[in-house]
């Protein structure tokens, strides 16, 4: 077995590229496997979305420049511009954590995880 076969099978994604050079297009809705089994099925279209829209820094565009370039460009690299914290992401982070700490991470009773004395 070749050593992408075997990374597919371990990973359980396809091989994008030969479906593509296969049919001559990408994986659509309806297809089998699922366009979703194949690793990286959506970054064509992420792609094409920021170099669409203004707002949102594109970095993968720099990126796939700078490999065809094979060099770092002159150009500076792509900023993201966070916004300010939103207090309610910590306040469900920090009770989603009690949660898991309370069950030691599993999904039964209240230490239903926790090693047992020998």
């Amino acid at each position: 077995m070749s050593a992408p076969a075997r990374a597919a099978r371990l990973t359980g994604s396809v091989d994008l590229a030969a479906f593509v050079n296969r049919n001559r297009r990408l994986p659509r809705l309806g297809d089998v496997p699922a366009s979703w089994s194949y690793r990286g099925w959506l970054l064509p279209d992420v792609i094409q979305l920021l170099g669409l829209v203004p707002a949102i820094a594109d970095r993968w565009g720099y990126h796939l420049r700078t490999l065809e370039a094979d060099k770092l460009l002159d150009e500076p690299i792509p900023q993201i511009a966070f916004g300010p914290p939103d207090t309610k992401v910590f306040t469900m982070l920090r009770d989603w954590s009690r949660l898991v700490g309370r069950d030691c991470g599993g999904w039964g009773e209240r230490g239903a995880l926790t090693p047992r004395n020998p």
